[in-house]
């Protein structure tokens, strides 16, 4: 299970940089844990999608991350930004959160197991005659921005659309609203034709990130606290 602080957002230079590195370590892991075990198999590498921290690249770290895990070379757990900061810091956790981090890599870990484990994206977002934008998810969710502990992101531009943020041509952000169909399908309207959508984020610099995209079905956590599966920060290919 790896863990790591979020200065290194914004000091590898891109998202293949850090994608690059991260990807290096886990072979380096593989390698060594193989040596000293003689097992096959590579080892399960499981991380949580790290936040941002101040300089340029915020996002760098967290997108890289769900990029690797999205080619298989690693098991993403849950984004940090659901969670609650110490004082008024965007990227220190509080004491409880780091031990939901605990909780959310252990529920992610025993879906390993089970062999039901899954990157959390969507099947698919297909633009529509009228400029919106339906996207597809392979598993029941709901739009909660009550469940987000990370009180700063209702009063962003991340509340406006539940996180998704939708460019046309010449990079202007065309997304006005996110509204939700059913257990599977949301609906991002837009103002002119999209040409790219992201989730969690508008620009790799922006400090916040976040949304409001969970799993339908709630856990307990530590010391009962409620346990909501939210959707990493990611790029979203449009169709």
């Amino acid at each position: 299970m790896w863990l790591q602080g979020e200065k290194s957002a914004n000091l590898n230079g891109t998202v293949n940089a850090y994608q690059s590195e991260l990807s290096d370590l886990i072979d380096l892991y593989n390698t060594k844990v193989k040596e000293i075990t003689g097992q096959k198999q590579d080892i399960a590498w499981i991380t949580y999608q790290t936040g941002a921290y101040f300089g340029g690249g915020r996002q760098n770290t967290a997108v890289a991350q769900f990029e690797l895990a999205n080619q298989g070379k690693c098991f993403l757990s849950a984004p940090c930004y659901p969670l609650a900061h110490a004082g008024k810091s965007d990227w220190h956790l509080t004491n409880i959160s780091s031990r939901l981090i605990g909780n959310y890599m252990g529920r992610i870990y025993k879906r390993i197991l089970d062999g039901n484990y899954s990157i959390f994206k969507p099947y698919s977002a297909t633009v529509n005659p009228d400029n919106s934008i339906t996207i597809l998810f392979n598993r029941d969710i709901v739009l909660d921005g009550d469940g987000l502990r990370n009180e700063g992101l209702h009063k962003s531009e991340i509340a406006q659309n539940a996180g998704f943020f939708a460019k046309d041509a010449d990079e202007n952000v065309v997304s006005t609203r996110t509204v939700q169909n059913d257990n599977r399908t949301v609906t991002v309207q837009c103002s002119a034709k999209p040409v790219s959508l992201t989730y969690g984020y508008k620009s790799l610099d922006d400090l916040q990130a976040g949304g409001f995209v969970r799993e339908k079905t709630q856990y307990d956590g530590y010391a009962k606290n409620p346990l909501f599966m939210y959707m990493p920060v990611q790029p979203i290919s449009l169709s």
